[in-house]
């Protein structure tokens, strides 16, 4: 991500949490967060959901009375109401009305992969889909290695309790109970790897190297291994449902 963002020629971003993008960004048009807005995701299954406003943005009251009574001054907006979602402003920087159901309407037209956008709400179960945009019957399985070498091994990303999401990951409070990088594997592996429970193992990927935790599982299949996302590392940029090639090496740091 640091590499891409650094080719950039100019970055405007749009966001309202202080991601890498944010840092690097020549200008920020701050937004509001997910609880505050109406709009779409995609999990890590492939499934489109919809999600729906929770509450309005404001000032709290503490803040604006300073601990006091809140000001007795009326006004027709809500104080700290001004950010939109970044869906609207992308649309109103574009000239275009901030509609989103007009706008799922358009996406799902000109975007195969988006097919049954226009058709989801926060009550349904979404629309899963694949890369194509057609809904998916089956869960498409990676393909295995061929001729795996000792210590390598199908990665695959997961969730944590904690430090796994980013808004958590920002919460000092949990420091105290967020894990140390781990990886998961099948007794038979540890073996062949020459690594117990609770040893110091290096994972190298694509995303670079890192010094994880072993844990043995006789539940995990051999050939395989479970890490989890955790922001501050470069586990943070593992997608939770994907899998990848990775190694894993007796030792210490990288």
């Amino acid at each position: 991500a640091q590499v891409a963002l650094s080719k950039a020629d100019y970055l405007l971003v749009l966001d309202s949490l202080p991601t890498l993008a944010v840092r690097k960004a020549a200008n920020l048009l701050p937004t509001r967060v997910t609880a505050e807005s109406s709009g779409t995701f995609v999990n890590f299954e492939g499934r489109m959901l919809a999600f729906e406003r929770a509450f309005d943005p404001g000032i709290p009251i503490k803040t604006t009375g300073e601990g006091d009574h809140p000001p007795r001054t009326f006004e027709t907006e809500t104080p700290g109401g001004q950010p939109l979602p970044a869906w609207a402003i992308l649309a109103l920087l574009l000239g275009r009305p901030a509609d989103l159901p007009a706008l799922r309407r358009e996406l799902a037209v000109d975007d195969p992969r988006l097919q049954g956008l226009a058709d989801i709400d926060a009550d349904g179960e979404g629309v899963c889909i694949n890369g194509s945009g057609q809904p998916a019957a089956t869960a498409v399985q990676a393909p295995a290695a061929a001729n795996p070498q000792p210590g390598s091994f199908r990665v695959l990303p997961t969730e944590d309790l904690f430090g796994a999401e980013f808004l958590a990951s920002l919460s000092a409070p949990l420091d105290a109970v967020r894990s140390q990088p781990w990886v998961l594997l099948h007794p038979g592996d540890a073996d062949t790897c020459g690594v117990a429970a609770g040893d110091s193992a290096r994972l190298t990927t694509a995303y670079g190297q890192i010094k994880v935790e072993v844990r043995i599982s006789t539940d995990m299949a051999a050939g395989s291994i479970v890490v989890p996302r955790l922001w501050g590392t470069c586990l943070e940029n593992l997608v939770p449902g994907g899998c990848f090639d990775g190694r894993l090496e007796k030792g210490g740091a990288p």
